[in-house]
């Protein structure tokens, strides 16, 4: 598909344009397969950012035949979105068997890019867990969310303290994604963990709504009794979501408790009557 400058305008323009004429076109381009690559690889040198990015969605629709334009995008292009954009699409496009591939982009100043890729290829979790501890909290708070994805395609290789340790890091934003992928994943070892945090547990507390089962609910009200009146509160809204976590409220002897947890507990007690 060679392309003269006017055609070239004219794929620019419908690239970077609305959205049912951009998705349109994408569809087109994928439809081509390899003989559209020419035209892209043009978009990508010529392109602004909005055309670059939908150029990239049809590489990636192309699949394995896109693969040396998407890794020489990803190595050299000269903006920065269009290199991140293709090291996502190849973590994608690659798939676990060819998670060497990877490798390469997960040392340099775009790591953090590349280890969210990893997490999409669905790669094992030790070739993840190196960036867990990076210098640069970004970085971190994405390789918790790529470990997450590698230890639900590999469960057996997983180790869950990867995690759990990341709820004691410096940085909030990490704090928080450690919470989240456990309170999804294994909201038990989320509930273990919380007792020796010298952190705040407001987080992962509230991280813990809606996941609430009947094996969780004493471990959390066994937790009232050290946390401090802002955990508390998370945590009675937390069992206030389920009927099982609403009888244990009932139980609960409110005279030592801060005004403020008392009205959480108020509350939940009668969103479930209301229920």
């Amino acid at each position: 598909m060679i392309l003269t400058q006017t055609a070239l305008v004219l794929l620019l323009s419908m690239l970077g344009g609305d959205e049912r004429t951009r998705e349109a076109e994408i569809e087109r381009l994928i439809a081509q397969g390899s003989r559209a690559i020419p035209a892209l690889v043009r978009v990508l040198e010529e392109g602004r950012w909005q055309a670059r990015g939908s150029a990239m969605e049809a590489l990636e629709g192309i699949g394995e035949a896109a693969l040396p334009t998407l890794i020489e995008t990803a190595r050299n292009h000269p903006e920065i979105d269009s290199r991140r954009t293709a090291i996502l699409a190849l973590g994608r496009v690659l798939g676990a068997s060819r998670c060497d591939s990877l490798r390469g982009f997960t040392t340099g100043e775009d790591r953090g890019i590349g280890v969210t890729a990893m997490g999409a290829a669905s790669c094992f979790p030790k070739e993840v867990a190196v960036l867990l501890t990076d210098r640069d909290p970004d970085v971190r708070r994405r390789a918790i969310g790529a470990y997450a994805e590698t230890m639900t395609a590999h469960p057996d290789e997983a180790n869950v303290e990867r995690l759990t340790d990341r709820l004691s890091d410096v940085d909030r934003a990490v704090r928080e994604a450690a919470a989240v992928s456990l309170a999804r994943l294994n909201p038990s070892a989320l509930v273990d963990a919380l007792p020796p945090l010298e952190t705040s547990r407001v987080i992962p507390i509230r991280a813990l709504e809606g996941r609430v089962t009947q094996s969780l609910v004493e471990p959390l009200k066994h937790l009232l009794g050290s946390a401090t009146w802002a955990e508390q509160a998370a945590i009675v809204d937390v069992l206030g979501s389920s009927e099982a976590g609403r009888s244990v409220l009932r139980q609960i002897d409110l005279s030592r408790l801060h005004p403020f947890v008392v009205s959480r507990i108020d509350r939940a007690l009668e969103s479930g009557r209301d229920g």
